[in-house]
């Protein structure tokens, strides 16, 4: 099982064009009686691996040896990404507080009309603070951002707290799944290879070979099992944490998306960010023309005299 004879895309390649049993045979049966160097080489190739026992089971097995850390790692990779959008997301107090006046602002604006509302979905964020005021001049991102500005500078980085939510929300739980899923599928059929590859070694007159791969086998099951184990709880866990999301922010659980749940979080920030650059950048241009309007202006005539009194 040695990598730099065969490495994972040479093993894949090798096994898409592997022949069945059906098709060994047929050659075999029509090749019979031929000498082996008057046929071509497709020919030659299909009749020698033809003669080598369990031969597809044996390059799946070497395949997943030579795989299943790395698939290991992606999944871990994944699972990290999303948990700590998930941890970004729920454990933020200024975002919080954000939501919080997005709806007094809103309900500020609309004073006086049917427009008011106890609550909004987070997926809709996005689309609530682009809302018009009453008079159509400004938005309600305008306002909050300004409001924000002036009254809670503190909360005007809370976008920071969020940034992992970018990575996190490319990450599919249902992915993660299905690699986990995938990969405890693999190792299932890994173990009734081995079984099948033990009774085969005790009838094979290369027998030593074929117990050695064997061996290798089992000692790869006996740290993979455990490790697939354990993805199986860390992926459980990191499902049950965004269904969590989900009921902490009052999201409609049938109807929920992660995707766009993430993505409304994603553009918000973009949007506020954005927002903020533009009002400072017009606060910085506002005092400078006022400086310029001072510099214009004559200065003020001196003072007269007062007369003497004689």
């Amino acid at each position: 099982m040695n990598t730099t004879v065969l490495n994972p895309e040479a093993l894949e390649a090798l096994a898409s064009i592997l022949p069945t049993d059906e098709e060994v045979k047929g050659l075999q049966k029509e090749t019979e009686g031929k000498d082996m160097e008057t046929l071509g080489p497709e020919v030659q190739f299909v009749l020698q691996v033809g003669t080598i026992p369990h031969l597809q089971e044996r390059i799946s097995c070497w395949l997943l040896t030579n795989t299943f850390s790395n698939q290991v790692q992606q999944i871990l990779a994944d699972i990290e990404k999303l948990a700590t959008a998930i941890n970004a997301v729920r454990n933020s107090d200024n975002f919080k507080k954000i939501l919080r006046l997005v709806l007094e602002v809103g309900n500020l604006l609309n004073e006086g009309t049917n427009r008011i509302c106890k609550g909004f979905s987070i997926t809709q964020l996005p689309q609530v603070v682009s809302m018009k005021s009453v008079d159509n001049e400004s938005t309600l991102l305008e306002f909050l951002v300004v409001h924000v500005m002036k009254k809670f500078p503190q909360l005007v980085d809370f976008t920071d707290e969020l940034a992992p939510v970018a990575a996190g929300k490319s990450v599919q739980m249902k992915d993660i799944t299905a690699a986990v899923t995938s990969l405890a599928t693999e190792l299932t059929s890994l173990k009734s290879s081995v079984q099948q590859l033990k009774q085969a070694s005790s009838q094979d007159s290369n027998g030593q070979t074929q117990q050695k791969f064997v061996t290798t086998l089992e000692e790869f099951q006996q740290f993979a099992g455990p490790t697939v184990e354990e993805l199986k709880a860390t992926s459980q866990k990191t499902q049950e944490e965004l269904q969590g999301v989900c009921e902490y922010f009052g999201e409609d659980a049938k109807s929920w998306n992660q995707t766009d749940f993430f993505a409304a979080v994603v553009d918000f920030c973009k949007d506020f960010a954005l927002c903020h650059k533009e009002q400072v950048a017009k606060l910085e241009k506002e005092t400078k023309d006022r400086e310029k309007e001072k510099k214009k202006k004559p200065p003020p005539p001196p003072p007269r005299p007062e007369p003497k009194e004689e």
